[in-house]
């Protein structure tokens, strides 16, 4: 079976590890659409898999100065190698982040095996233009006991909100006091997928985060690489 279409080393782009080595690993398939979604081939156009897990310890292997992988999608979780997956890489010794939109479980053995839960909970923001599809994209893209069984079951988490404009924020605090969460662990990111559109919304989001008290989420691997696959 082959729902794997990319695996590669890079530096975390996003989040509490952003600018940590690591080798990626992009599952096919998910189960939201996402109006601005960056990864249209594992949703909206799916390519078909090149990889197995086979192919993921070769690269391990390969890279053996490189210690954390990062599991990602699409939605992770839909992929029936995830448990295989993290099997090697807990064999491999290496460190793990799973990367999902935090709408549905694993099994708890391989939840409790990863290291950092990334939460990506999607906001009203995330609604695509085609009414039929956005129907159904809202009915399915906020889980809340998901999402508590993912923090209280992964070694650690981060929520990490995509923010399209400052009136997302309400949103995003109605969210996390829904959870009984603080803001230490909460990660702001501006939506966009170019330095024009990141710069657009950076000064406002930084001076957002520090008032309210949230972490503010860079997209390193644009910066660096711009808007490319494979980095």
């Amino acid at each position: 079976m082959k729902t794997i279409c990319e695996i590669y080393p890079c530096l975390q782009g996003e989040g509490a590890r952003a600018g940590t080595p690591s080798i990626l690993v992009r599952t096919l398939g998910c189960n939201l659409r996402c109006g601005w979604c960056d990864t249209p081939y594992t949703s909206w156009q799916l390519e078909k898999g090149q990889y197995t897990v086979d192919d993921v310890r070769a690269a391990l292997e390969a890279n053996p100065q490189i210690e954390e992988v990062i599991l990602t999608g699409g939605e992770p979780t839909l992929s029936p190698e995830l448990g295989d997956l993290i099997r090697l890489c807990r064999a491999k010794d290496k460190k793990i982040t799973l990367e999902t939109n935090g709408t549905r479980l694993i099994a708890e053995e391989w939840m409790r095996s990863v290291d950092l839960v990334s939460l990506s909970p999607k906001l009203s923001n995330s609604l695509p233009a085609d009414k039929a599809i956005a129907r159904r994209h809202e009915a399915d893209r906020i889980h809340l006991p998901v999402i508590r069984q993912w923090i209280e079951s992964a070694a650690d988490y981060q929520l990490k909100f995509v923010v399209s404009t400052p009136e997302d924020i309400q949103e995003i605090n109605t969210l996390i006091n829904a959870l009984s969460l603080g803001k230490n662990k909460i990660y702001l990111m501006p939506e966009g997928r170019t330095q024009e559109e990141l710069q657009q919304k950076r000064l406002w989001l930084a001076e957002i985060c520090i008032r309210e008290g949230f972490h503010y989420c860079e997209r390193l691997h644009i910066i660096i690489y711009g808007d490319k696959r494979g980095v």
